[in-house]
């Protein structure tokens, strides 16, 4: 399965950004146990990710499975057989799932603030970046950057109003101080009318506390693709062979010339997001 380009930066994991979709995101065995919480680990195609302590949290009392899906189980042809994949998605293979639950919508603001309230959780954007820690992830002998970009901060979509080279993401990218997923566009912006929307500006770490907390767990690689694929069999995209940008919308893509003019507007910013993810909320 090909994956649209989408440009979204590394402190968002998993949730979306767009306004609620039926998009599923966290899941839990058919047979709950505490095992199952928040075992699961980053895909193993990918770097495995470095993650701090999470504090120990109470996990909220489950009422069933409400709000969620049952994904049934199935075998299915997962990976790239053309040229439109990344190369790391060779080649494909059969994988055959148990079936389990997943959460119909994505983790909302009003979610995710229903637990910060109950943790007092503070999210990695909002921590004093640890240079000691950081540097593990560095090559040995990278200088130590100045003490003012060491503070709460993450990335937040920035267009400009030209085109730009594509090839260099810092041009519509920006570090941005006191970004954090109440205030995602940096400290002067907030959530007012969003509660409803997907919570970003969370990383991998927030993502693995909150499901601690509710009793769950982040789905799999291939669980997500599964489940996305909705049925379909051997399709390039989830609804099919059809290219994002020929017929029918297929979901709030950016249109026009990107990252400088989108002809479709958002009425909380004046951009419309990428598909499933306006970066900033």
């Amino acid at each position: 399965m090909r994956r649209s380009t989408f440009y979204i930066p590394a402190v968002i994991l998993l949730f979306a950004a767009c306004k609620q979709t039926n998009r599923p995101v966290a899941t839990c065995p058919q047979t709950f146990n505490k095992a199952a919480v928040c075992c699961m680990k980053t895909p193993n195609r990918f770097a495995p990710a470095t993650v701090a302590q999470i504090p120990e949290l109470k996990s909220l009392k489950r009422n069933g499975h409400a709000g969620m899906e049952w994904i049934p189980a199935g075998t299915f042809n997962m990976g790239a057989d053309n040229q439109q994949a990344a190369p790391d998605e060779y080649p494909k293979h059969k994988v055959t799932l148990h079936g389990f639950w997943m959460d119909a919508t994505e983790v909302t603001n009003a979610q995710f603030a229903a637990f910060v309230k109950a943790t007092n959780y503070l999210t990695t954007a909002e921590r004093k970046p640890d240079w000691n820690e950081l540097k593990k992830e560095l090559p040995p002998g990278t200088p130590k950057p100045n003490d003012s970009l060491l503070v709460a901060a993450s990335l937040i979509f920035n267009p400009p109003n030209h085109p730009v080279d594509l090839s260099d993401y810092t041009q519509w990218w920006k570090w941005e101080k006191g970004a954090d997923w109440k205030h995602p566009r940096g400290p002067k912006s907030s959530l007012a009318g969003r509660d409803d929307y997907p919570v970003v500006q969370v990383s991998y770490e927030d993502a693995q506390a909150y499901c601690r907390w509710a009793g769950k767990r982040l789905p799999t690689e291939a669980e997500w693709e599964w489940a996305a694929r909705g049925g379909l069999v051997n399709k390039i995209y989830p609804w099919g062979n059809e290219p994002a940008d020929k017929g029918k919308p297929k979901g709030n893509f950016w249109q026009g010339d990107f990252p400088y003019h989108n002809t479709v507007k958002d009425k909380f910013y004046g951009l419309a997001p990428v598909k499933f993810f306006d970066p900033n909320g």
